[in-house]
């Protein structure tokens, strides 16, 4: 990277535009130059300038506050950039030309502004651009965009190129004077070692990490809880128990809901009988109670057969009464329009008379128009002109006043300014005694300098000799600990060797294999104890099934024999009752022909005292005939009823018994294969009694049934449960202290790790007594230096100061402040020098303002003279004018007046138009009226006729339907809807009667298949109280086995946790042990372990550059790294016998040397991915002598040999001797300066 050109204006000093093109001679044949010029001229300026275009940051600033500075108008941080702008101006840039690591050509820009380019306005946000030179392309478009871009471009960033590139004023010794802990801070800055301290961390906290997983996943093992073999195996046993005890229940829960659902569906299916019974009576009854409706109907039906006639009399008779109505109304109207035509012929001939009189009028005024005219077309030319002469008038006198007030502001301005420069002039006077302190400011600034050196110098030695005295007090603090420490953990592991030894004597007293043994011939007797009581219990279950199932077949067979004996008494009913039924019926069917029509009419033909065609007989006593016919049919009607009803009464019997004999059929059915699965049942458990007391101690019957006493079953294996219990509880005795002995083995090996480690660390801290004991020998020698430094100083500084107040005691405070405030005070001499001259110059041209402003004042007020006398005479031209004018029409305009005669005209002729209209209008309306008259007449006449043929028709349907005219009237009131309402509504009632039959029949015939399917053993109210007993023992039953469910699944996921946390603790203690072993090399928590190795590395390549530079400079002098300390240097005096000196120790000049070539060292370190080709470098060389000074200089020519150009800025004359190409900043006064480049 290389600098080709800078240039800027208005940066701080550099007022205006300049430029450095450092491709042009005499820069460009030269690889060392010089920046020269007084103290506060802007030399410095030249490299902030070089920072902005690059990258958006001061050097200076970087330390700076950010507290707010600025006036009431506008505050800015105190590292705000745009802070260099120069005061009083609107704009300023810095342009910076380069050649990048890419071989490339680029021009990077950095500008301000103030608000509109106005120097009273806000300053806004800088800017930045970057050019490709070769193609005049941009390169990002945001700032952020552009850093980026120049970044990659440089190969530098900021820090980096402050190092490689520009090493800046102030900063040039920093890494020589600094401590080992700065210095170790100062190399991860500058060289990038950073990272180094983060591993460190990182590998510490990584290996802290991995133990808390480790330890974590030791403690999840401790808290699984896992299910010995013998509790898992009697769990099981007790669930498949509870399992088969479960699966008998749901079956026989499953036979009683059949049953009650079975009577719950008998209920429901008498209760729709029931509900069916009813509905057909209320269907009957709607029926019947609808009957007067139905009469209504049918009159309602005939009357709506006259409606036609009725309608068409009572439409004609309306349409008389209209048209009479109507015709009188039309003679009335034809009336009123004869009237009105007569009336509109009058007006019509009126509005032709009034037309033709305001046609004549407009003709006659004609002449005076054309003249009123004329004389206003005058009189608006005029007014125009005297408005234009008015307006002039007025500028004229405001110009005046104008020119009057700058005038007097012009003699104020200059009167202000003659006052001022008395001010100036005497205020240099009271203060001459200022001016030798601000001639030699320089010298006088770098003296304050070096006092605030030496005294830093001392408070940093005391601070070291109170760094040291902690240190010495922190490493007798730390021993202390550690002993105490030692003395706890020996303790300790006294105490566990103790506790050791007893857990040993413990796991001897126990043999758990013999104990394991016993337990699993334990575990056997109490499953087979277990089993005996199950299979004892079902054996008891299936004695009392038995019981139950005999007792089913009893009562199937009772019912069976029971149906039997009703089927044939039913039987036997039929046959009688079906032959009364035909008797009955024979005898219903004669009575009902002596009843019928054919009987009737015989009967009606017989004569008095004739015989009889049908039995000859004389005498025909038809009223008594015809009341014992009527009674004898009643009565053969109700026997063939009586006869029908117990015939299905029967048949109901039948169908029931034939049901009930299905169901016992099916129950006796059910009982054998009850039976046959029962006896298998018995076999089994036969089987398993028999194996199962083999493997039983005690003396038990072959046959299980025979068992009435389950009480020593139960006691035997309670008795096994204890010993068992027992032997269970000695094996946790036994693991828990082969646990507790692995624990407190492991403890005592960590503790005596630990006191090994503390063995190390005691000597390590008698190290580091040693080292800090030296430290504080050498801070107490250099402090007494830097006092007597500071006492010289002081000294020397007392006269010049003399003119500043409390001057002593702010030399020995911050020198910086006093800096400022010599600088303050040489700053506002010369700003008032400076002023001086300027309102001189300013006064003489406020002298020449003020004549020429009297000389405008004169102008204006002649013109405005001339202005007035104009006015005046258009005023009077227009007033002749406007008297002429009134005298024609009383001064109205004539627009006005010829409107006016135009409008009367036009009035008139319309309404003339308009009466015509209205006399036409009138004339037909009236011949409509007298034509409407003559029609309507004829209307009446017809209408007339037609009424009386329909009055005809309507009375002669009424006689024919033998209604009255009120009936039919209402008829139409209640119209068809109604009737065909009315016919659907007697049509429902029928149907409900027929649907309501059809649902009882339907509903008898689902009860009698229901009942046909076998009434159930038990009650309604037997089952009611059964099933839910059953249902509440099988929930029961239902969480006991969801219980021992529950208990296995958590021991199953606890053994599989348990698997997979060993599996993960393996791989985690691997895991473990990698990074324990990384942090055990490089880990700490502070990160100083490996960072200080790497800055260890870091300093030797540095001392190594040094060194090279350093033999050049002078090879008197080697660096190396003090052996006291980890990032501590020393000089060796190869002079002297190489004797080994201390940095603090070397003179002024010896110490620039060093530094320079530590300088050099770091900008090459620094630069090694991108050789920067310039490089500058801001120090003053002041301290060097003549010798010294050529081979800084010898030096700093040899790096053009390597392709570096490098600029020193320096305002020490015997340095700008030397150095033959010189870039010099001159001040101007004003705080303005010059660029020029020279060649001595």
């Amino acid at each position: 990277m290389r600098i080709l050109a800078l240039r800027g204006r208005n940066l701080a000093s550099l007022a205006g535009e300049f430029e450095i093109d450092f491709e042009a001679a005499p820069l460009a044949g030269t690889g060392l130059f010089a920046i020269t010029g007084p103290t506060g001229a802007g030399k410095s300026t030249l490299l902030d300038a070089l920072c902005l275009a690059l990258y958006d940051r001061l050097p200076r600033l970087e330390q700076a506050s950010k507290t707010e500075v600025g006036g009431e108008t506008e505050r800015l941080a105190g590292t705000d950039v745009r802070l260099i702008l120069r005061h009083g101006t609107a704009t300023g840039f810095a342009e910076v030309d380069f050649q990048g690591h890419d071989g490339r050509r680029y021009r990077a820009r950095w500008e301000v502004r103030r608000a509109r380019n106005r120097v009273a306005e806000r300053l806004q946000p800088q800017a930045m651009s970057l050019t490709d030179l070769a193609d005049n392309s941009q390169l990002g478009h945001t700032k952020t965009e552009v850093l980026k871009e120049i970044r990659d471009r440089v190969g530098l960033d900021f820090d980096q190129f402050r190092r490689s590139v520009l090493l800046a004023q102030n900063e040039f010794d920093a890494f020589l004077r600094a401590r080992p802990a700065e210095r170790a801070e100062l190399l991860e800055l500058m060289t990038g070692t950073a990272i180094y301290g983060a591993l460190s961390m990182a590998a510490f906290e990584r290996g802290r990490r991995e133990k808390a997983i480790l330890d974590a996943l030791d403690d999840e093992l401790r808290r699984v809880n896992v299910l010995d073999d013998e509790a898992r195996a009697v769990i099981e046993a007790n669930s498949a128990a509870a399992e088969a005890e479960r699966l008998a229940l749901e079956a026989e829960i499953e036979h009683l809901t059949a049953e009650v659902q079975w009577h719950r569906t008998a209920r429901t299916l008498v209760e729709q009988v029931t509900a069916a019974e009813a509905g057909i009576a209320e269907a009957k009854t709607a029926l019947a109670d609808a009957e007067p409706e139905r009469v209504r109907l049918a009159e309602i039906r005939r009357a709506l057969t006259a409606r036609p006639q009725v309608a068409e009399a009572e439409r004609l008779t309306a349409d008389a009464a209209r048209l009479e109505a109507e015709e009188t109304t039309a003679h009335q109207e034809a009336k009123a329009h004869h009237t009105a035509c007569t009336q509109a012929q009058e007006a019509r001939d009126t509005a032709r008379l009034a037309a033709d009189q305001a046609d004549a009028a407009f003709k006659a005024a004609g002449p005076l128009l054309d003249r009123a005219a004329e004389l206003d077309t005058r009189i608006s030319e005029g007014r125009t002109r005297l408005e234009q002469a008015r307006i002039a008038q007025t500028e004229a006198e405001t110009e005046g006043t104008r020119t009057t007030a700058l005038r007097a502001e012009a003699e104020q301005t200059h009167t202000a300014s003659l006052d001022k420069i008395a001010r100036l002039e005497h205020w240099l006077e009271a203060n001459q005694a200022r001016k030798p302190l601000v001639e030699q400011l320089d010298r006088w600034l770098d003296a304050i300098a070096a006092h605030g050196t030496a005294a830093a110098q001392a408070r940093d030695a005391a601070q070291s000799d109170r760094q040291a005295a902690a240190t010495l007090d922190a490493i007798a603090a730390e021993t202390g600990q550690i002993d105490a420490a030692d003395a706890t953990q020996r303790t300790q592991l006294a105490k566990l060797d103790e506790e050791i030894a007893a857990l040993d004597s413990t796991l001897a007293t126990l043999d758990p294999a013999a104990l394991e043994q016993q337990r699993e011939i334990l575990d056997g007797q109490e499953a087979a104890l277990a089993r005996l009581l199950d299979t004892a219990a079902q054996a008891a279950a299936i004695t009392a099934r038995a019981a139950e199932i005999a007792a089913r077949r009893t009562a199937a067979t009772a019912r069976r024999d029971q149906a039997d004996q009703e089927r044939m008494a039913v039987e036997t009913r039929q046959g009688i009752v079906a032959a009364s039924l035909t008797e009955a019926k024979a005898a219903l069917t004669l009575a009902e022909a002596a009843e019928g029509e054919q009987a009737l009419v015989l009967r009606q033909t017989l004569v008095v005292d004739e015989p009889c065609p049908v039995c000859g007989s004389r005498q025909h006593p038809l009223e008594a005939i015809a009341s014992a016919l009527t009674g004898l049919l009643a009565s053969h009607r109700q026997r063939v009823a009586q006869i029908e009803a117990e015939r299905d009464d029967l048949l109901r019997r039948a169908g029931e018994a034939a049901a009930s004999r299905r169901a016992a059929v099916e129950a006796l059915t059910q009982a054998e294969r009850d039976e046959t699965a029962l006896a298998r049942d018995r076999a089994t458990v036969t089987a398993r009694w028999s194996t199962d007391a083999a493997a039983c101690p005690l003396p038990l019957p072959a046959d299980p049934f025979a068992v009435t006493d389950l009480a020593p079953l139960e006691t035997a294996r309670q008795q096994t449960q204890a010993e068992r219990g027992s032997i269970g509880e000695r094996l946790r005795t036994y693991r828990q202290a082969e646990l507790d002995r692995r624990t407190r083995s492991e403890t005592r090996d960590r503790l005596r790790r630990d006191v090994e480690q503390r063995a190390t660390i005691r000597a390590g801290l008698a190290a580091r007594h040693a080292t800090a004991t030296a430290e504080r020998s050498r801070a107490s020698a250099e402090a007494g230096r830097a006092r007597a430094d500071q006492a010289r100083l002081a000294a020397s500084l007392a006269q010049p100061l003399a003119v500043l107040p409390d001057a002593e005691r702010r030399l020995d405070g911050d020198p910086a402040d006093l800096i400022a405030a010599c600088r303050k005070l040489a700053e506002t001499w010369g700003k008032t020098t400076q002023t001086l001259e300027e309102e001189r110059g300013h006064e003489r041209r406020l002298a020449a303002q003020a004549d020429s402003a009297r000389s405008a004042e004169d102008n204006a007020r002649h013109n405005a003279t001339r202005a007035a006398e104009r006015t005046r005479e258009e005023q009077a031209g227009l007033d002749l004018l406007a008297a002429e004018r009134a005298t024609l029409f009383e001064g109205r305009a004539t627009a006005e007046i010829r409107d006016g005669f135009e409008a009367a005209r036009k009035a008139a002729v319309a309404r003339h138009q308009a009466a015509q209209e209205s006399w036409a209008a009138a004339d037909r309306d009236r011949a409509i009226a007298l034509e409407r008259v003559r029609a309507l007449g004829v209307s009446r006449s017809q209408t007339a006729e037609a009424l009386a043929t329909a009055l005809a028709a309507r009375e002669a349907k009424l006689a024919e339907i033998g209604l009255d005219l009120a009936a039919i009237r209402a008829a139409m009131e209640l119209g068809e809807a109604w009737a065909e309402s009315e016919e659907r509504r007697q049509a429902a009632l029928l149907q409900a009667v027929a649907s309501a039959e059809a649902v009882w029949g339907e509903r008898q015939r689902l009860r009698r298949e229901h009942e046909a399917t076998g009434q159930p053993e038990r009650s309604a109210e037997a089952l009611d109280l059964l099933l839910p007993e059953r249902a509440a023992a099988r929930d029961a039953l239902r969480e006991r086995l969801s219980g021992l469910r529950q208990r296995l699944a958590d021991d199953d996921r606890n053994r599989d946790a348990a698997q997979g946390t060993r599996e993960r603790i393996a791989s985690q203690r691997q895991s473990f042990d990698l990074w324990k072993g990384i942090a055990d090399l490089i880990g700490a928590a502070d990160g100083k372990k490996f960072r200080l190795f790497a800055q260890g590395l870091t300093l030797d390549r540095l001392l190594g550059l040094a060194n090279a530079h350093l033999a050049e400079l002078t090879p008197r002098y080697l660096l190396q790294r003090a052996p006291g300390g980890d990032l501590d240097l020393q000089v060796i005096d190869r002079d002297m016998a190489d004797e080994i000196r201390g940095v603090a120790n070397l003179s002024g000049g010896e110490r620039f040397l060093v530094s320079l070539a530590l300088a050099l060292g770091l900008a090459s370190m620094t630069g090694r991915r991108t050789l920067a080709e310039s490089l500058f470098i801001d120090e003053g060389f002041g301290a060097l002598d003549a010798a010294s000074l050529d081979l800084a200089l010898s030096a700093l020519e040899s790096l053009h040999a390597s392709g570096r150009k490098v600029g020193v800025i320096s305002h020490v004359q015997p340095m700008i001797d030397r150095i033959g190409i010189q870039v010099r900043v001159t001040k101007q006064g004003g705080g303005r300066s010059l660029i020029e480049t020279r060649s001595n």
